[in-house]
C-alpha cells in the first residue's frame, strides 16, 4: 500500500482499476491483497476478479442508484439510465480497456 505518511507531500493512494474507489489499506483490496489492483467489491473473497456484468452491478450501485447523487449532482432516473451510465463509466476504467 502506498505510504500516507509522507510529510510536505500529499498523500499517494492507489485506486482500483476497475471501479475507481480508493484503497487505502490493504483490507480494501480484493483478497487483503496490497498487490491487487482491485478492490474487495470488484473482486471475490480469494482476490480473483469478479466478472464484467457483477462489477456494473456493483459500479450501479454505487454511483448511479436512484440514492446515489451523480458527479455532476444529478441524480439517475431509470435503471435503464444507470446501466447505460455504469457501462459509459467501465469503459475509462483501466480493467475494461481493451
Amino acid at each position: 500500500m502506498a505510504d500516507v505518511e509522507r510529510k510536505g507531500e500529499a498523500p499517494a493512494f492507489k485506486y482500483c482499476e476497475s471501479c475507481g474507489i480508493r484503497l487505502m489499506k490493504p483490507s480494501d483490496c480484493g483478497g487483503g491483497d496490497p498487490h491487487n489492483a482491485r478492490c474487495k467489491d470488484c473482486c471475490k473473497p480469494d482476490g480473483s476478479y469478479k466478472d464484467k456484468e457483477e462489477v456494473k452491478q456493483h459500479i450501479k450501485k454505487l454511483f448511479f442508484s436512484p440514492d446515489a447523487i451523480t458527479v455532476m449532482g444529478e441524480r439517475v432516473e431509470s435503471d435503464e439510465e444507470a446501466e447505460k451510465l455504469a457501462e459509459e463509466y467501465m469503459k475509462k476504467m483501466p480493467a475494461w480497456q481493451s
